[in-house]
């Protein structure tokens, strides 16, 4: 019986990989490239194009990835990035997180 069950799973993975094919999307790509021995990282956000549309310089490593929030109105400008940073002795109590605006000034840390 578990032979069966071991040719379906063969089949349907065969065809789920063979007519499902990935596609890329317009859109952005948030990233932080982080190299173990430099400090700090910086942030970019790029188009489908590799044409960087914002840069963020940070003091700290990522501890995890950054994201982007809307503001209260519509449009790039009013977004809010959101950067948890990497420290010497890390809890679940007290994330660290750095908010920044697009032009770079800080609108907010957590401590």
């Amino acid at each position: 019986m578990f032979m069966n069950y071991r040719r379906y799973i063969f089949y349907i993975t065969f065809v789920l990989n063979f007519f499902i094919k990935g596609e890329v999307f317009d859109g952005y790509t948030l990233f932080t490239p982080k190299n173990g021995e430099e400090e700090g990282a910086s942030t970019h956000l790029i188009n489908n194009d590799y044409e960087v549309i914002n840069s963020w310089s940070h003091d700290y490593g990522p501890a995890s990835m950054p994201y982007l929030i809307a503001g209260d109105e519509i449009g790039f400008e009013n977004t809010l990035l959101i950067y948890p940073y990497r420290v010497d002795n890390p809890t679940m109590d007290k994330p660290k997180l750095s908010i920044l605006n697009p032009d770079g000034s800080a609108s907010g840390r957590s401590n």
